[in-house]
């Protein structure tokens, strides 16, 4: 393979190791802010709900001066409200599991890629130190070394 082909490889796969790195470093990135909003819009709806339900629930009705009528209405549609609330908190803990479950379901696939990504790079590093050992002292024969693995390998 000719001097000027052998170096074209090598800086091209450079810049695939390199791009390789970078994407890592803004794929964790991206994936610690999604996690951060996904958490913070989770607390928001919960708690945006929790807040509605305390709202409906604590009327002003005054207790004094009222007839026994009144206050078996009261009494009533304080059950009405607490009923539907325990259902709420019983399934609000089953709902974020299930939420949680996916995100982390959804990580170890990225996770997978990222590990799969990461061999791809180890091994290129692998067979250039392999390259190196069996050419001492000699860039070139180690590039032109690389390069006919890589091809031989990869067609």
């Amino acid at each position: 393979m000719h001097q000027n082909n052998v170096t074209a490889f090598l800086l091209k796969y450079e810049g695939y190791m390199k791009a390789s790195q970078d994407l890592d470093k803004s794929d964790k990135a991206l994936l610690k802010s999604w996690a951060a909003v996904a958490q913070v819009d989770r607390i928001n709806v919960t708690s945006h709900y929790r807040l509605e339900m305390v709202h409906h629930k604590e009327h002003s009705f005054s207790r004094n001066n009222i007839g026994q009528r009144w206050l078996e209405c009261l009494s009533l549609h304080q059950l009405e409200i607490k009923r539907p609330e325990r259902n709420y908190y019983r399934c609000e803990a089953d709902c974020l599991q299930v939420a949680s479950v996916a995100d982390h379901q959804e990580k170890k696939a990225v996770h997978q890629v990222a590990k799969e990504i990461k061999q791809w790079r180890k091994s290129f590093r692998y067979l250039a130190n392999q390259c190196h050992l069996d050419n001492p002292r000699n860039e070139d024969a180690a590039g032109a070394c690389l390069v006919e693995y890589v091809c031989t390998n990869l067609s």
